[in-house]
């Protein structure tokens, strides 16, 4: 049996519960389910929290899941409290009163007389009550008078026989007089002065005397209704009043509340009328047409043509909703615009880059040179580059004059910094060849070192090394924009480092020498060392709430819309979710299977996007990224090590496969001797005259 799709909420309200239950049954008949467990199972993860309450109290004391209650059990008893019993005989009372409303046409009038009857139970006899119902109730006596002509004890006179005949009277009717009015002409009783003068060289104008036939001009009918009917047919679709207003007439969710309005009944009580109660006070009926306040309620036959009107100019789906408001409404209508905005190709394909999704700080590690992050930068007047490490807990920054940027320069410099701080547990970067190829992989294998990288084309991902880096080049580019020889840059950015290190810095409240070595060098200011681990905890909050706020949940098999950075490709092609690789980052499988490394702000949503996560699915517990290798042009298969396959038993990134102790969670402040001398405050000595 191939699984189930994801249930869909049932909310009271919003969806009927008689088509609820009909589409479960078509699915479980679709997918060969049988076993009641399951069937049962499905039910109750479909309900939404409002419609489970209910279910629980109609259980008491029992609980749903209990195993005394069916799948059978729970629908009966749902159907029974949402769908009373409605009176027999008010439904047969507003059935034998039906008859033919002024403007309404005969097969108009013929699906209301079965509407009404379809809750009589008439049984075997509803073809004959419906038959007799719709000749009384038509409003041409012509039209009557011809079906009464037949004998209505046989058999082939039917609804639909009478149907037949109705529809042909009328359109006989309808071309005769338009025969009337188009093709005869007009024969008008005019009496002409008679003439009084002849000029000798003037000739009389016989023909102005000639006397016209009083017979109308022969015409063929049938070519006038078949010219007409061409004209009708091939007429392209105009959307106006006249159209909703034949519409809502055997609409069968518009028709009761506009007979409800008229008569000044209650509303009906099935669950699909909730939004139209809720507004009970507000609507009103103008010319058969059902209004709220100054918008039009479109029928359901219409609303895909109205919605394909409205998205002709490929508008965004905030804008077709401002548009829409001012003019139309029906119950789902903000929805059903969302869903046309997302399945348009045309608008996925060159819609912008995604809002920046929720903030994802990186886990704050509490033991300093715990995780690190590396980047090259370059090159600086035209020759110099730049190797920039950072601490992710002390914000300890080391800066290298590099001659290139390549995994060997790299390894030279972390095997100088590992020989004065020692080994790290991770170390992050960004997708670049130098982090990515096989000697920087099996250096960082060799040490037992997680490797994690970011998605390409999102620096975002490797945050701290960005900003590393771009701490360090102000500090280079105001060095030689205040005069200084590039000669001479070196000792200027160790300058800059040595009292960046012993400033306080404003995510730790305290200063990355103090935290990295547990002590405070000599300098030229003493400065006072405040806890930092909770100010650290206000600052990410500070970020996340600053940050983005585009908060959708993906899930492996999603279908969504990956941005692609070749080059002459549409900016987005249609994939799915391969795996999560971690909070924000996924592994895309496009359609012509290249599997993409892409942080959420590179993926649209493929359907309606899901703003809450799916209570079904079992979140994955990852603190951040997996080691990914994959460029925008890399194939499925990748020859990345299996350094970052490795799993993580401490803050902020994946372990080795070795155990590791854990570090503890918070850092104790050292305390620092005085160095300065202790003075005493003498009281001081006034002048007191003799």
């Amino acid at each position: 049996m191939p699984p189930l799709p994801p249930p869909v909420q049932f909310q009271l309200g919003k969806s009927s519960w008689k088509l609820f239950t009909k589409r479960t049954n078509s699915l479980f008949l679709t997918y060969s389910v049988t076993d009641p467990v399951v069937k049962k199972n499905y039910l109750l993860a479909s309900l939404g929290d409002d419609v489970y309450n209910l279910l629980h109290s109609l259980c008491v004391p029992k609980e749903p899941e209990h195993p005394d209650y069916t799948f059978e059990n729970l629908i009966a008893a749902l159907t029974a409290h949402l769908r009373p019993v409605r009176s027999l005989f008010s439904a047969r009372q507003n059935f034998y009163r039906a008859t033919q409303s002024e403007g309404e046409t005969v097969p108009e009038f013929s699906a209301r007389v079965r509407q009404l009857a379809s809750e009589c139970e008439f049984g075997k006899e509803l073809d004959v009550v419906c038959r007799d119902i719709f000749i009384m109730g038509l409003r041409n006596e012509r039209v009557k008078d011809r079906l009464f002509e037949e004998d209505p004890t046989k058999a082939d006179f039917t609804l639909q026989r009478a149907i037949e005949i109705a529809v042909a009277k009328e359109a006989v009717a309808n071309e005769s007089r338009a025969s009337t009015s188009d093709f005869n002409n007009c024969q008008v009783k005019q009496e002409y002065p008679s003439c009084s003068y002849i000029r000798d060289d003037n000739c009389a104008d016989f023909l102005s005397r000639i006397t016209w036939s009083k017979g109308a001009v022969e015409t063929d009918p049938g070519n006038a209704t078949t010219y007409l009917n061409y004209v009708n047919e091939n007429s392209p679709f105009r959307l106006d009043w006249r159209s909703i207003q034949r519409e809502t007439r055997t609409d069968v969710e518009l028709a009761p509340v506009v007979s409800a309005i008229q008569r000044g009944d209650k509303m009906p009580s099935d669950d699909r009328f909730a939004p139209y109660k809720r507004r009970e006070h507000e609507l009103t009926v103008d010319k058969s047409c059902l209004m709220w306040g100054y918008r039009v309620v479109v029928p359901s036959k219409l609303r895909s043509s109205v919605l394909s009107k409205l998205h002709e100019t490929h508008m965004g789906a905030t804008k077709m909703k401002s548009h829409a408001r001012s003019f139309f409404w029906w119950p789902s209508l903000d929805r059903d615009i969302e869903s046309v905005a997302a399945r348009c190709e045309t608008c996925c394909k060159f819609r912008s880059t995604p809002p920046p999704s929720v903030l994802k700080p990186w886990p704050w590690p509490s033991t300093v040179w715990t995780r690190l992050h590396i980047d090259f930068f370059g090159p600086v007047n035209q020759k110099i580059n730049y190797f920039v490490l950072e601490d992710a807990t002390s914000k300890w920054i080391e800066a290298f004059q590099v001659p290139s940027t390549t995994a060997s320069v790299a390894i030279e410099k972390l095997q100088e910094i590992f020989a004065r701080f020692g080994l790290p547990r991770a170390i992050t970067s960004d997708g670049a060849k130098c982090f990515t190829g096989t000697e920087f992989s099996e250096f960082l294998q060799l040490y037992g070192i997680v490797h994690l990288r970011g998605p390409p084309f999102h620096p975002q991902s490797n945050g701290f090394g960005e900003s590393a880096v771009k701490i360090v080049k102000r500090s280079v580019q105001k060095a030689l924009a205040s005069g200084l020889k590039p000669t001479n840059l070196s000792r200027a950015v160790n300058n800059f480092l040595f009292q960046y290190r012993n400033t306080v810095h404003a995510a730790i409240m305290d200063t990355p020498a103090g935290l990295l070595l547990k002590k405070k060098p000599m300098t030229f200011f003493d400065l006072m060392i405040p806890s930092s681990e909770s100010v650290v905890l206000e600052r990410q909050a500070s970020m996340v709430k600053n940050g983005g706020h585009r908060q959708v949940f993906l899930y492996p098999n999603d279908l969504v819309w990956v941005r692609d950075y070749r080059f002459g490709q549409p900016k987005w092609i249609k994939g799915h979710i391969q795996d999560v690789l971690g909070d924000q980052t996924f592994l895309v499988k496009t359609h012509d299977n290249n599997l993409w490394s892409r942080h959420l702000d590179q993926l649209w949503p493929g359907s309606p996007r899901k703003t809450a996560p799916d209570p079904n699915v079992s979140q994955p517990n990852l603190q951040s990224p997996k080691e990914t290798s994959q460029t925008p042009n890399e194939k499925s298969k990748n020859t990345a090590t299996s350094t970052a396959e490795s799993s993580a038993d401490f803050q902020g990134f994946s372990p080795p496969s070795q155990a590791i102790e854990k570090s503890p969670t918070t850092s104790t402040p050292i305390s620092t001797p005085q160095r300065r001398t202790t003075r005493k405050i003498r009281k001081p000595l006034r002048f007191e005259p003799r």
